[in-house]
């Protein structure tokens, strides 16, 4: 993994815009401007210039480009909260690459951004997700109606949570 930058936006652009990309964004790829809402969003996240956010591309050995990437940025609540989002592109799902990107980049985002909790939301539909998010030891709290709009569809979500581990004396 490695801090993105913005010469990956082509090749955030092109999984993203795929037919088979997530069905549970809202990217729509016969809307071209979903796709490149939503991969500016990735690559360039609120609060990424002030130090609130980490925005990172998986590279995995013997591929040139991200298949994937995974932000966490700091939500303005009365203690700092991190929202993690994270995306992989359909030809590298199942090698496990997020798995192991994301257990490497919890610590860090806890112990950089000063954080006590990183909460992430899955459709409830989106298994997949959710099996990634408790594999890393997310514990899913509660659903959440009507949270993202999906080509015109309201869509619930699940509400996954992992608090920060205490300090070892």
């Amino acid at each position: 993994m490695r801090p993105i930058e913005a010469a990956d936006e082509p090749h955030v652009r092109g999984y993203a815009g795929r037919e088979d990309f997530c069905p549970y964004l809202p990217v729509d790829p016969k809307q071209p401007e979903t796709v490149v809402s939503y991969v500016r969003q990735q690559i360039q996240p609120e609060g990424l210039d002030s130090g609130t956010a980490i925005a990172l591309a998986i590279v995995p050995g013997g591929v040139d480009r991200p298949v994937g990437t995974i932000t966490v940025s700091v939500q303005p609540f009365p203690v700092p909260i991190g929202q993690l989002e994270f995306t992989l592109d359909p030809e590298y799902r199942g090698r496990g690459y997020m798995t192991e990107a994301l257990e490497s980049v919890l610590p860090m985002a806890f112990r950089d951004l000063g954080l006590l909790r990183i909460c992430a939301a899955s459709d409830v539909d989106n298994v997949d997700c959710q099996n990634v998010l408790e594999r890393i030891g997310m514990h899913q709290t509660k659903r959440l109606p009507e949270y993202r709009t999906v080509n015109g569809e309201k869509r619930d979500a699940f509400l996954y949570v992992l608090d920060a581990q205490p300090a070892t004396q």
